[in-house]
């Protein structure tokens, strides 16, 4: 029996790596999946793998750094499958090194991907499980969300933001039968 039978979810970061087991698990269950990631190729060889599985999956090239680009994936998979029942914010990068040695547009990349991208991702996803009245968003953290170590000044921050970001936002949506869970990893 698959339990996720008619639910429909997008994975970010989803072409290799933790994103993709997501999606191959989700998608055993039934789920229609909707993998998201910035290499095109990676996302071909991954939909076909899914596929293979007999999983029901639409892969959109996005940049979560974009804004255009995470509003195109969220119109995308609604056109295709009629509204988002999850979303995996799973996309992410990190940038390991003494702050001093950080440059501004490591710094600015992680946080445009690992937090403006998971805001973009979540505000857009939010109006059609409202308006479902249901809904799931699991955040892949970091144990770095927890604890701070040499340099993981920059990525620890990112981290740190997605905690809080993640424990208000449960507040703000439960009431609409919307859960909100974030999931530390290993670094």
């Amino acid at each position: 029996m698959h339990r996720l039978g008619n639910r429909t979810a997008i994975i970010t970061g989803s072409s290799k790596g933790i994103g993709k087991a997501i999606a191959q698990a989700l998608g055993s269950e039934g789920a229609n999946v909707v993998i998201a990631a910035r290499s095109a190729q990676e996302l071909q060889q991954t939909e076909a793998e899914l596929r293979r599985d007999g999983c029901t999956v639409l892969s959109v090239q996005t940049d979560m750094a974009d804004a255009g680009s995470v509003a195109r994936l969220i119109s995308t998979t609604v056109s295709k499958f009629g509204g988002v029942d999850i979303l995996v914010n799973n996309a992410g990068i990190g940038v390991f090194k003494p702050l001093m040695e950080m440059e501004v547009e490591e710094f600015d990349a992680m946080w445009h991907v690992n937090m403006r991208g998971v805001f973009l991702a979540t505000k857009g996803v939010l109006p059609h499980m409202i308006k479902a009245r249901t809904g799931d968003i699991v955040n892949i953290s970091s144990l770095a969300g927890k604890n701070g170590f040499k340099g993981g000044t920059g990525y620890g921050a990112t981290k740190w933001a997605l905690r809080g970001f993640a424990n208000s936002l449960m507040l703000e949506v439960r009431e609409s039968n919307i859960r909100v869970i974030n999931l530390p990893r290993f670094r």
